[in-house]
């Protein structure tokens, strides 16, 4: 009979640990569920955190200082969006010496830098050398 009551109690307590196991696991599978959610979330907060750069490249007549009229209509529709960061690169401008280069560069950056004023718009102006003479760069973000 004590084998028996043994036996029984043996059964009783496996059983249980049986159960609490398959309870642990439920629960370890459920944290996983989360876990993966929780970092899915994350992972798209971090991607929608970028972006997204686009340049639009504009050229100067030889010796203008300003650009045509079609190349401002362009300019006026891309900045229509006051919530965007734009920079506007200006390369060094064709000239027969360095001093005319500089010196008609410096025009074509006022000039832009009150078109933009008149706009409303803020936006960054830089020397670019590395860019073809006589070219503007607009880079939106």
């Amino acid at each position: 009979m004590t084998k028996q009551f043994i036996a029984l109690i043996l059964c009783f307590t496996i059983t249980g640990c049986v159960s609490t196991l398959t309870k642990d696991n439920n629960l370890n599978e459920r944290a996983r569920i989360v876990d993966t959610n929780v970092l899915n979330d994350i992972k798209f907060l971090i991607l929608s955190q970028y972006k997204v750069e686009s340049s639009f490249t504009f050229n100067y007549k030889l010796n203008d200082k300003e650009l045509g009229l079609s190349d401002k209509v362009k300019l006026i529709k891309l900045l229509q969006n006051k919530e965007q960061s734009i920079t506007v690169e200006i390369s060094l401008a064709t000239a027969t010496n360095k001093f005319e280069q500089l010196t008609l560069s410096n025009k074509r950056a006022e000039i832009l830098r009150e078109f933009f004023k008149n706009l409303g718009s803020s936006v960054k102006i830089e020397f670019a050398p590395q860019l073809l003479s006589d070219t503007l760069r607009l880079v939106v973000i």
